[in-house]
């Protein structure tokens, strides 16, 4: 089994060590697309023997965000032929299969027909980043779920297209189209850790948006000020929970309701 990794970065030198913690057991190969970064990113993904560096494709000069999209529908379908499963994701998206391993996982549905994996998301908070040989999934366990992050990631890139909307938040896939029959894998979003750092993140993403992004008010959080991000923030405190506490339970923690792809028939054909 062959598993490839596509995604894009920009400045994320803090995150990377993380990521490449937390992905470097079961992915095959990443394609990383750089969009200038000039914090060290770029010598961290220079010296990781199992990335291939692109450059970022701005495809829509008026839209960072349409082009973002054009990247999560395209860019993969080079490597459709080279793998067994495609990961679309972000560097500070973490997929986590609690107490399993996600090659075995993955094996395993492979075998039982299944053709893309999407996850149930929960927005993480932290105060800061540990020690770089750690993995967020064990010690940043935090988190509140978000049905904005309920993304497909993983597909079988030979039997199914993922057709994402803006920000992966949704997908309408075509081809042969078989979900797991539990939804076991989870998306955890590592966006709030540290909040003079997200404050930063924020102003410096700003300056990437573009005419088109502004004026659909897409990225329109980077523009909050530190009494709306604290706020935003709260209300995800409010409802968080430890999703490595003993007893946590995937299921009983998030309806399937909340599933855009357990949605009835009738339902999703009327958002089609």
């Amino acid at each position: 089994m062959r598993t490839v990794l596509y995604t894009p970065c920009w400045n994320e030198a803090d995150m990377l060590p993380f990521f490449f913690n937390h992905y470097d057991t079961w992915v095959d190969r990443y394609y990383i697309h750089d969009d200038g970064s000039t914090d060290g990113s770029l010598d961290i993904l220079h010296a990781h023997p199992k990335v291939e560096v692109r450059r970022f494709e701005r495809c829509y000069p008026e839209s960072f965000v349409l082009s973002h999209q054009a990247f999560q529908n395209e860019t993969w379908k080079e490597s459709r032929h080279d793998a067994d499963w495609m990961i679309i994701t972000a560097l500070d998206e973490h997929l986590h299969l609690p107490q399993a391993s996600m090659r075995d996982y993955l094996e395993a549905r492979m075998a039982d027909g299944t053709t893309l994996i999407p996850a149930i998301g929960f927005q993480m908070l932290a105060d800061d980043l540990p020690s770089p040989e750690n993995r967020l999934c064990d010690s940043r366990t935090i988190g509140a779920p978000y049905d904005m992050m309920n993304k497909l990631s993983i597909f079988n890139p030979r039997a199914v297209e993922p057709n994402y909307t803006v920000g992966r938040h949704q997908a309408f896939p075509d081809g042969t189209v078989r979900y797991p029959e539990q939804d076991r894998l989870m998306l955890l979003h590592y966006k709030y850790v540290g909040f003079e750092r997200t404050i930063a993140r924020h102003r410096a993403q700003q300056t990437g948006l573009r005419a088109l992004d502004l004026a659909n008010k897409w990225g329109f959080h980077y523009s909050w000020t530190p009494e709306q991000l604290q706020q935003e923030i709260d209300s995800y405190a409010a409802n968080a929970i430890d999703i490595g506490a003993p007893g946590f339970s995937l299921a009983e923690t998030v309806p399937p309701a909340a599933r855009w792809w357990r949605a009835p028939v009738e339902q999703q054909a009327a958002t089609d």
